[in-house]
């Protein structure tokens, strides 16, 4: 039996037949699946979805459907649009057979609680083979993995795989299989260019709702700079198509017409009312990722901006600036104290141009054509200890900065589980401290605990020391030496007695030294509030606190690995 692809036109001895109209008489129900941004690995549920093997059509919607009949009228002088001819050899089925199926079983570490692991669930992605043995998929597909395996398409073996990479900041990961009969016959992916606006694209991957692969085509609406994950980092190019893109589907590769490699599927836009967006990593920055790999075994994350800035769009406020018209930029206003750019870079620096490539007064740069993209996509395309020249108006003068390396910049408030970000605490007479972190932003945001009135001044801070942390009072576990302190939670800490505490090190050490010469303690808090312990009472209730609530020492293991139990103190 002939098979028949979407967009597919065709030719009889009478009419030309469009396979969508053939389609529209099949009336196939396809519900909507939904999933949140970021999500990856998919929970079974009772879901129907179009597959491969079952369904000799697909569902196409009528967006798509116009859009491939208008870039065949506009490509061809007829007005009627016609057969397309021989698929190329890149063809979908010639190259889904290097896709490959997930399965995992994962334990979230638990932020709020950070002495304990949240419960195993079992979840399921996708990837696909590339060279020199190697696998890509999505960084939160298998980040929290404790179990890892891996199935090729069409076989019912499952290997078992290990992380070589994680790549939290641009969500790739790569993996690897050691039992060398995975990889007989198994084809290796190609990267293809960056797709244009509506090129056709077909997401391949296995969503919730069934075993077997998925197909889903689709086209190109957006190119444009994002933040990856729900965490404020670095904003990366992203690709936005009209295709569907489920739990499950993550780490799955896009295909172009030639059956390239353009992108890694990696979430979905689910606000209400709107349906059928989803976005992929283009092959750049997956490409960025293994050249990094290549060259060091890891991947530290992207290269930062480093400061802000301030558009320039006000004819008034750049004749304040001495700009001259045809002069174009953004005005510097702050720069982070470790960024590598804090050697150059000086606030009211009006910033013209990166490698010679001008900034406009809105802050963006030609990016292909007519399209235009954020001035951040240059630095976090670069790579790492990359070298970059700057163009900047100073004092009135214009000046050429030359060779200035540029790096990951580090965050005050870490952004990654794993890379920055870690379930670190003290618990102390009770009071349990934490280092501020986005996963625990995320955890709290969640919970019942609630986030404290005072982190959305903290976000907005910028590292000035390597070492520095914000610390939070999380929670106060209640007995009888904290009694009445219970509302204050949560709270920043600001310092414990007469020292101002910078990290959760800091927390150690002041507890670790109170008892030479001190009976209370004295915690002062961002809202104003306090809390005075008795230090002889805390070592008597330490025991009874941390047996009530499970706790097998009153310090993580990152702060003090070599000491398990009780604190030496008092």
């Amino acid at each position: 039996m002939t098979r028949f692809r979407a967009g597919q036109h065709v030719q009889t001895s009478f009419l030309t037949v469009h396979v969508g109209q053939l389609r529209r008489a099949v009336s196939q129900i396809k519900p909507k699946i939904s999933s949140e941004m970021g999500s990856g690995c998919s929970k079974e549920k009772p879901t129907m979805v179009v597959d491969v093997n079952a369904h000799e059509f697909e569902d196409e919607d009528p967006i798509t459907r116009y859009r491939e009949e208008l870039h065949s009228a506009e490509s061809s002088p007829k007005v009627m649009p016609q057969y397309r001819g021989p698929e190329p050899a890149g063809h979908i089925d010639d190259v889904i057979m290097g896709l490959i199926k997930i399965f995992v079983v994962e334990a979230h570490p638990s932020y709020a609680t950070p002495w304990q692991m949240l419960e195993q669930c079992e979840c399921t992605g996708s990837g696909f083979a590339i060279s020199e043995r190697r696998i890509l998929t999505n960084a939160h597909v298998v980040a929290y993995h404790t179990q890892l395996y891996i199935r090729r398409d069409g076989d019912p073996t499952k290997y078992e795989a290990r992380v070589l990479c994680l790549g939290q900041a641009c969500d790739v990961a790569l993996l690897t299989v050691d039992n060398p009969a995975f990889w007989n016959g198994l084809p290796e992916l190609d990267f293809g260019p960056l797709p244009r606006i509506a090129d056709a694209v077909t997401v391949v991957g296995y969503p919730t709702g069934g075993d077997n692969i998925s197909v889903t085509k689709g086209v190109v609406s957006r190119v444009d700079v994002h933040h990856y994950t729900l965490a404020d980092g670095d904003r990366l190019l992203v690709v936005q198509i009209d295709a569907a893109i489920n739990p499950g589907n993550s780490g799955g590769p896009v295909f172009n017409f030639e059956g390239q490699v353009v992108g890694i599927a990696f979430c979905k836009q689910n606000d209400d009312g709107v349906d059928n967006i989803g976005y992929l990593i283009p092959a750049e920055i997956v490409q960025l990722f293994l050249k990094r790999f290549d060259l060091v075994g890891q991947f530290q994350g992207v290269c930062g901006l480093g400061f802000q800035y301030q558009r320039l769009e006000n004819q008034y406020f750049r004749q304040h600036l001495s700009l001259r018209d045809a002069d174009t930029g953004v005005l510097v206003t702050r720069v982070e104290p470790l960024a590598p750019l804090a050697s150059v870079l000086q606030p009211d620096d009006v910033l013209m141009a990166i490698n010679k490539v001008p900034i406009a007064n809105d802050g963006t740069v030609v990016f292909r054509g007519r399209e235009r993209v954020s001035l951040e996509h240059v630095i976090s395309s670069s790579p790492l200890e990359s070298h970059i020249d700057l163009q900047i108006f100073r004092k009135g003068k214009e000046e050429h900065i030359k060779n200035t390396m540029i790096s990951v910049v580090p965050k005050l408030v870490p952004l990654h589980h794993g890379l920055d970000a870690f379930p670190t605490y003290i618990v102390y007479g009770g009071l349990v401290f934490v280092p501020l972190s986005y996963p625990l932003i995320e955890d709290l945001s969640e919970g019942d605990i609630g986030i404290p009135l005072g982190i959305t001044k903290v976000l907005e801070q910028f590292k000035a020391r390597p070492n520095q942390q914000i610390v939070l009072l999380l929670r106060i576990l209640a007995h009888s030496i904290n009694f009445g302190f219970n509302s204050i939670t949560p709270a920043l800490l600001l310092q414990i007695n007469d020292v101002k505490i910078d990290s959760m090190q800091d927390v150690k050490t002041v507890i670790d030294d109170v008892k030479d010469n001190k009976q209370h303690i004295r915690f002062i808090f961002e809202n104003h509030k306090t809390i005075v312990l008795d230090c002889e009472a805390c070592k008597q209730a330490e025991k009874t606190i941390l047996r009530q609530n499970a706790i097998a020492s009153p310090v993580s293991s990152d702060l003090d690995p070599g000491e398990r139990g009780a604190w030496k103190l008092c």
